[in-house]
């Protein structure tokens, strides 16, 4: 354990930096972008694109807002269930 971090704190994560990570960042909010589009386009709640796309309302809710990266399982079950292309 580092010291001083209390017992039972996870470490932080490491900051990746570069253009790599930089464009990977725009690609992924602009993926963001594309989803939250087409969930309003085709009236959508969060709650029931999950249920679509077989995902728990928490893991879209965390994916939308807060998620840096995205498995591509996890990016084709959202875009299939909004007929969206990866």
């Amino acid at each position: 354990m580092a010291k001083g971090r209390k017992k039972g704190t996870p470490s932080p994560k490491p900051q990746i930096k570069g253009p790599i990570m930089e464009r990977n960042l725009r690609a992924i909010s602009e993926w963001k972008d594309r989803i939250a589009e087409a969930m309003k386009e085709q009236r959508y709640s969060q709650r029931a694109l999950s249920a679509r796309a077989g995902l728990g309302v928490t893991s879209l809710r965390y994916l939308i807002n807060d998620a840096q990266t995205i498995s591509l399982d996890t990016a084709a079950m959202l875009a299939s269930a909004l007929g969206l292309d990866v």
